[in-house]
């Protein structure tokens, strides 16, 4: 017998991102939604949802939830809640205010799989149970590819900046990188950059990833600005890559590199 009801993820498969600073991403993120839809006129309820989420090469269980309805929805004036399924014949999981969803489920930033079984009890008192699975992928980390462990000049004409008698001509700086690994439907890359003493710099905005020209590079130019002494050395800049709206987003591919002193990069010299 032809089951009545389906069950659908958006995405699929998913990518889980991370989420925190640069050297301390380690907060997973999940963006999933399940639906569960009536194929015909018959409609029901959900009474109980499974997930099982497993490494995907040893099987083991990383978690193991149930949750137990009744799955509701808030609103729908002139009710207090409603059950959607039952009165459209269709369900957003995510949006039920008894679903208790562990986002994370154990994951451990290796391939997975999560099982979903969803049991439902239709308006003529039969009772089904419906079952998918997705694959789940960690968001690889793009790679940094250039300034690496190289040394970038300040006080640079190529700028394009006024002379400044304390910034000189300011600075620039031609970043590239690797995309991530595997297709991943990257929308947009951010970037940061950090002089030697930590120092998060300005004015690096994230980069819309346009797949017809597939350019994995950014030219930053700072004028106005120099990096103090002291702080040359061991500077680093950070690239991450995120999905949609970058809800979703890649840990970062950090590279080091070290800026030639302002006073020794140009002529005429600033004053840092």
């Amino acid at each position: 017998m032809t089951t009545p009801f389906s069950i659908t993820f958006n995405p699929d498969p998913l990518w889980v991102g991370l989420a925190g600073p640069v050297g301390g991403r380690d907060t997973v993120v999940i963006q999933l939604d399940i639906n569960v839809d009536a194929t015909g006129a018959l409609h029901g309820s959900i009474t109980n949802v499974h997930r099982t989420l497993r490494d995907r090469d040893t099987g083991q269980i990383l978690g193991d939830v149930i949750d137990s309805g009744r799955f509701l929805y808030n609103g729908n004036t002139p009710c207090r809640v409603y059950d959607p399924l039952l009165l459209y014949g269709h369900e957003n999981l995510t949006n039920a205010s008894t679903f208790l969803p562990d986002n994370q489920l154990g994951f451990q930033r290796r391939p997975a799989i999560l099982s979903v079984d969803v049991t439902i009890v239709d308006t003529s008192g039969g009772t089904w149970t419906i079952s998918k699975s997705v694959a789940w992928e960690l968001v690889p980390a793009p790679t940094p590819r250039s300034p690496v462990n190289t040394t970038v000049r300040q006080n640079d004409p190529a700028s394009g900046c006024a002379f400044d008698s304390i910034h000189g001509y300011g600075l620039v700086l031609d970043l590239s990188w690797d995309p991530p690994a595997g297709d991943v439907p990257v929308t947009h890359y951010g970037l940061n950059v950090f002089d030697g003493a930590g120092r998060r710099l300005s004015a690096f905005p994230s980069v819309t990833f346009d797949p017809d020209t597939a350019a994995h590079r950014k030219r930053v130019v700072l004028c106005n600005a120099h990096i103090d002494a002291g702080a040359e050395r061991g500077a680093t800049w950070a690239v991450t890559a995120c999905l949609g709206s970058c809800v979703v987003e890649s840990d970062f591919g950090v590279a080091r590199f070290d800026f030639q002193s302002c006073r020794d990069a140009g002529v005429p010299a600033c004053q840092p």
